[in-house]
């Protein structure tokens, strides 16, 4: 019988959504972070979460906080990041190896919310699809895009969703991705079809239209007998 997945507590989703936020070094260089008032606005939450959370980043040596000066970024914690600045950002793979899984308007995780700049109750446009070679699934992509569309609409479509974005006036400009080594979740393996555990390389993948957060997708790859290669072009 499987077990069921266990809720991961809301302190613990806020300390993940800071922490990404702080190696992506989305604060720039002023190494300072929202007040306790606007991350519990931001995040909808209680101030006993946000210090939970924020208890959590200075054990971890995320933050650092000095009395009279406050609280500030660890510098050391920042991570280097490589951003692409385009005119105009599309996918080069085969529209014929991406299958539509499933289309709904859901709750995002907290590091959706946060980088999308909404409240954490507010539903977002969720796809999942599958990514095939050779008749054979090698990838699960699960994409959070903040903007308006109608999920029968998307169901059956099979282009580039970047050359949709940019019909809807949104072309994607800039992106930031970040690469893991991981294993499989339980949602993975089903849609995949894998027996038991496997190797697993991860994609966080966030973009923008100009300066509007639009995209949140998180890719996870068959590690064995796969090569990925990411190609950009303005």
């Amino acid at each position: 019988m499987r077990q069921k997945q266990r809720k991961i507590p809301l302190w613990r989703q806020v300390y993940d959504a800071l922490k990404e936020q702080i190696e992506q070094n989305r604060y720039g260089d002023s190494l300072s972070i929202p007040t306790e008032t606007k991350l519990m606005e931001q995040f909808s939450c209680s101030r006993v979460t946000i210090r939970r959370a924020m208890k959590e980043l200075l054990k971890e040596g995320y933050i650092a906080r000095q009395r009279g000066s406050g609280t500030s970024i660890n510098p050391s914690r920042c991570e280097i990041s490589t951003t692409l600045n385009a005119k105009r950002i599309n996918e080069f793979n085969d529209r014929r190896d991406r299958r539509i899984v499933s289309v709904s308007y859901e709750t995002a995780p907290a590091e959706v919310t946060s980088f999308f700049q909404i409240p954490a109750k507010k539903t977002v446009l969720k796809l999942e699809r599958l990514l095939f070679s050779e008749n054979k699934p090698i990838a699960v992509n699960t994409m959070f895009l903040n903007l308006e569309l109608e999920p029968d609409r998307l169901k059956a479509y099979n282009g580039s969703l970047y050359e949709l974005l940019s019909e809807k006036g949104y072309p994607v400009t800039e992106i930031l991705e970040r690469f893991t080594v991981s294993s499989f979740d339980e949602r993975e393996q089903e849609l995949l079809g894998l027996d038991g555990p496997e190797v697993v390389m991860r994609r966080v993948r966030t973009g923008c239209s100009g300066t509007v957060p639009i995209e949140y997708s998180y890719t996870a790859y068959l590690a064995k007998d796969y090569e990925l290669t990411v190609k950009y072009s303005s």
